[in-house]
């Protein structure tokens, strides 16, 4: 069975809309108002025989196949389906049409699915000289060496929201569709993506990184700390609250 697919089959807390004749858009319940269709996507399916009636080759491949079934599995996968169904008129709840924006269903999948949608824009150096390396890390993010011993770190503008506060991005200097940070303020969107396996190779220690940028740029650590001790503060209030809930259990 593909990883992906792991969460499916724990539908405890989903909620299932079926988007047109066939096609089903699993949301978390957390997150979604079954009236409004307002909600976080987890994934998307449908049988095999109404995909090949309504989805293109492509698509088709995209999915996971199980059981019969086409899967959209993978967190934004179900971009691709998504895009052919509202570009065929297939989609024509309008409270649907509103929600997945065309647009933006594309920018979201040039981010994420890049076999289908193609890559975003790669990055170019700001500076007028050669850069003496470049390296495409990751789709939308890029790093260049100059000869000086200067390093710039440059990053889509579509694809700095989902990986950098946005504390962080006031750290960039914006040029055109990117992002750009020159050579010690690299530091702060290197820490932010510590946990992206892309990024492992870039940073030496995090607590030495964490030292530097706390020396460096003490006004974005402070920010940094306040930011988390409110989600702290916040997940500990909901802890205590289900807490309170939970029924008292005879011993």
């Amino acid at each position: 069975m593909d990883e992906n697919l792991q969460y499916i089959y724990n539908d405890e807390n989903t909620v299932k809309t079926e988007i047109c004749p066939g096609v089903i858009l699993v949301n978390d319940e957390g997150f979604i108002g079954v009236a409004d269709f307002e909600g976080r996507p987890l994934y998307l399916y449908m049988e095999h025989s109404t995909a090949e009636k309504i989805l293109s080759p492509k698509a088709i491949q995209a999915g996971y196949s199980e059981g019969g079934r086409l899967y959209y599995s993978a967190p934004h996968r179900y971009t691709i389906p998504l895009h052919e169904l509202l570009a065929s008129g297939c989609i024509t709840d309008p409270k649907l049409i509103r929600r997945h924006d065309m647009d933006e269903t594309v920018e979201q999948g040039k981010l994420f699915c890049t076999d289908y949608f193609g890559e975003l824009e790669h990055a170019k150096s700001s500076r007028q000289e050669t850069p003496v390396s470049g390296r495409h890390i990751l789709n939308g993010f890029d790093t260049f060496l100059y000869s000086d011993g200067g390093v710039e770190f440059v990053i889509h503008e579509k694809a700095i929201g989902y990986y950098i506060s946005d504390n962080a991005i006031g750290f960039g200097e914006k040029r055109g569709d990117f992002y750009h940070y020159q050579n010690d303020a690299c530091a702060i969107p290197i820490f932010e993506l510590h946990d992206v396996p892309e990024f492992e190779d870039l940073i030496d220690g995090e607590s030495e990184l964490l030292d530097f940028i706390g020396q460096r740029y003490p006004e974005y650590l402070l920010a940094y700390a306040q930011s988390h001790a409110r989600m702290a503060q916040f997940c500990a209030e909901l802890l205590c609250e289900a807490s309170d809930d939970a029924p008292v259990l005879n011993s």
